[in-house]
Parts: C-alpha cells; sequence; structure tokens
C-alpha cells in the first residue's frame, strides 16, 4: 500500500525565497529516492508557507530517507520541528 503525506513548512520571517531555493535543488534527487511516486510542493506566499505532497511505495520507503534531505534542509529554515 502506498502512502501519502503532506508537510507543511512555514518560513522564517525574509527565508521565504531561500526555502524556495532549498526545494528547487533538492526536489529532483528526492524524487529519485527508491520508492517515490510522487513529490509536489505548493507555495503560499501570502501565508509565508510551503507544502509538500508526497507519494511513497510504503510507509518504510519514507522513513529511510537521509538525514540531509529535503526536510532537515527546510526545518532549518522554518519555525516548526521535526516530527519523526
Amino acid at each position: 500500500m502506498s502512502a501519502i503525506i503532506i508537510a507543511h513548512f512555514k518560513a522564517q520571517e525574509g527565508k521565504l525565497e531561500e526555502m524556495a531555493e532549498v526545494f528547487k535543488a533538492s526536489l529532483g534527487a528526492t524524487r529519485g529516492f527508491e520508492g517515490c511516486i510522487g513529490l509536489d510542493v505548493y507555495v503560499e506566499a501570502s501565508a509565508n508557507t510551503y507544502t509538500l505532497i508526497e507519494e511513497w511505495a510504503s510507509v518504510a520507503h519514507r522513513t529511510g530517507l537521509p538525514k540531509r534531505s529535503i526536510y532537515q534542509l527546510a526545518l532549518k529554515m522554518s519555525n516548526a520541528t521535526p516530527s519523526d
């Protein structure tokens, strides 16, 4: 069974464009990970927020991401804390 993951990242003040660059630089590599079926990113500039919607072949594929994945990079520029 596939797994759909939705993650929201609220950028720190003044970091919205910097986060965009992180996503642009990382999406291709993340999409290339084994088990990644799809990965899209959406921006809501007025809320200073990015939303990632992913589909993975299984939860195990998603939890096996390297520590320097797109999430770890985005968390550094957001007001969020890791949930996993």
